[in-house]
């Protein structure tokens, strides 16, 4: 059971470095298209949404739809959760490595290039001159670095992400994927993959019930909900509401999923929200 976290600058070849060691794995490659299905799948307020725009999407349209909304924050986290428990898998992009920091079994990767490398190969595959191409690199470089400070609070650019960083530069796109296959199979084996894949799967559960309760339960403006799992399959939740109403209800939404232990719910009600 592995599981390949991959980053990647745009122009870096980390798209074709992703496609070339899936198919070489054998893994199950899983991109933006995917996440956004499965996002219909599961949320039906979403499913909604998305069929607004199912003509016309603006450039960074899904990122932000999943990431502004905390609801839609923790729906993702809860898919990536979900994905990674299945093993034999690359997730691309989206902030995996952040979800995942700290799980064992998982190789998080980032595919880089220096800035005019990256530049040239936009324009030669978009047929546009340096300068646009150059302007578009920058502007997407700092598109995805925002996104990611806002939501997570971490630097993409910090090495503590990665176990693996592959420079491009002087590397063709299977080159590349030699390097990110050689270094998945030489993993080391998850110990107690079994249990390893549980606990996945209740982290996605908690991150499933952390969503529903976000979107219907008002947070004090200084504080967030967090759903966590604990032992015999339960949940604690924890946050600080606006009133009592508000802790009730998220007890409520938490008891009303199928399958779920039971609730330990220490939000509190705060005098703050009135207060200021």
């Amino acid at each position: 059971m592995k599981v390949i976290t991959l980053s990647r600058q745009v122009g870096s070849f980390g798209d074709e470095v992703a496609q070339l060691a899936a198919m070489e794995l054998g893994f199950q490659l899983v991109g933006q298209p995917d996440i956004h299905r499965l996002g219909q799948e599961c949320d039906p307020e979403f499913a909604k949404a998305c069929a607004l725009y199912e003509r016309e999407v603006p450039q960074g349209f899904w990122e932000r739809f999943f990431f502004d909304d905390p609801a839609y924050t923790s729906l993702f986290e809860s898919l990536t959760y979900d994905l990674a428990s299945r093993g034999d898998v690359i997730l691309l992009g989206r902030g995996a490595q952040v979800v995942l920091l700290n799980v064992r079994g998982v190789m998080r990767t980032r595919i880089v290039a220096p800035f005019d490398v990256r530049a040239e190969r936009v324009a030669q595959a978009q047929n546009i001159g340096m300068e646009e191409a150059r302007d578009f690199v920058k502007r997407y470089g700092q598109s995805r670095q925002s996104l990611i400070e806002n939501i997570y609070q971490h630097d993409l650019n910090d090495f503590a992400l990665y176990d693996l960083i592959v420079n491009t530069r002087d590397m063709t796109p299977d080159e590349a994927a030699f390097i990110v296959i050689k270094s998945a199979q030489n993993m080391k084996p998850m110990q107690n993959p079994q249990e390893r894949k549980a606990w996945l799967k209740s982290m996605a559960l908690a991150k499933r019930v952390e969503s529903a309760i976000r979107k219907k339960v008002r947070p004090a403006s200084f504080s967030r909900v967090e759903v966590e799992p604990v032992e015999g399959g339960g949940i604690r939740i924890t946050g600080t509401a606006p009133d009592q109403s508000d802790v009730e209800k998220a007890a409520r939404i938490a008891q009303g999923f199928e399958g779920l232990g039971p609730v330990d719910n220490r939000m509190k009600a705060s005098r703050l929200f009135h207060a200021y």
